[in-house]
């Protein structure tokens, strides 16, 4: 029986990049991604590397103008690469799962497809930064580097955050702790499911850790305890209060719209709440145990 080895794009960035190659230019990077999204059915031209601050709804509601990098999760890329036509032209994506230590219940659930991301194109422009960052990883930091100091361009190196990992999770402090390490002024966030890394990787980079099925309430009392902050989604319908407290822990509403995303700014030792959406407000998913209820049980 054939023993299949499941790679993560931490594998492939600490690969190939742990030596430090010099990377393309950005311009050389831009003509490497507009060949990928070719291949993906849109033209050579234009293409966005990062989402922008009002092209994300949780982004919008954010006072401090927030990034981001969003590739497609799990397994996807490779199935959809097989729906398009061209897996033969990303063989690289075989056998990488994106994120690395997604659950059961978070594949089943995942929030990709919410959203914009229920559009056949958004999908396909996902899966053009995914090949990208899997086959041309050099290429991508640059676009990444090039992108970012962009962004310092226009709202100064500390006054924009950014979120490398939208729908992905990514250790980068193993992968490339470059891209922080290059832009130290500039604020990284994210949330993750490896719950073995710590908070703050990198001075400048910031995690909230996120609950699955998997995760006892002894674990998670375990991690806020420690001063870490845990995001756990609750049952609550769109718009309802959440409560301040969750299971005796301080609690906060993580999809309040005047505090938006930025999870680098919350008080630690905290319950971030957020609401199930996508998939998970289905009816057939009703009792999944990646979704907790939101009041207090005796």
């Amino acid at each position: 029986m054939e023993v299949v080895t499941i790679r993560t794009i931490t594998d492939i960035l600490e690969g190939r990049l742990s030596h430090g190659p010099l990377l393309p230019s950005y311009q050389t990077a831009k003509e490497v991604y507009g060949g990928v999204r070719e291949k993906c059915g849109f033209k050579r031209s234009g293409g966005s590397w990062l989402t922008e601050p009002t092209a994300n709804t949780k982004f919008s509601h954010t006072v401090t103008p927030t990034y981001g990098w969003a590739g497609l999760p799990n397994i996807v890329a490779f199935r959809l690469a097989q729906e398009l036509g061209i897996s033969e032209y990303v063989q690289a994506l075989r056998q990488v799962n994106t994120c690395g230590n997604n659950s059961a219940e978070c594949t089943k659930l995942c929030i990709n497809l919410s959203g914009k991301g229920i559009f056949p194109a958004i999908q396909r422009a996902r899966l053009a930064r995914t090949i990208m960052m899997v086959q041309y990883p050099e290429a991508a930091m640059s676009l990444m580097h090039g992108s970012i100091d962009a962004a310092v361009k226009k709202h100064g190196a500390s006054g924009f955050a950014f979120r490398p990992d939208v729908f992905t999770d990514i250790v980068w402090e193993l992968g490339y702790p470059a891209l922080m390490e290059r832009h130290p002024d500039v604020q990284f966030y994210g949330y993750t499911k490896h719950w073995n890394r710590p908070q703050k990787p990198l001075p400048n980079y910031h995690l909230t850790y996120s609950a699955d099925e998997r995760i006892s309430l002894e674990a998670i009392k375990d991690k806020v305890a420690l001063g870490h902050n845990v995001a756990v989604v609750v049952n609550t319908k769109r718009g309802q209060p959440k409560p301040d407290t969750w299971r005796g822990m301080e609690a906060i509403d993580g999809d309040d719209p005047v505090r938006g995303d930025s999870r680098y700014k919350d008080p630690d030792g905290v319950i971030i709440l957020l609401t199930a959406k996508g998939k998970a407000t289905k009816k057939e998913h009703v009792h999944s145990k990646f979704v907790w209820n939101y009041w207090e049980e005796s």
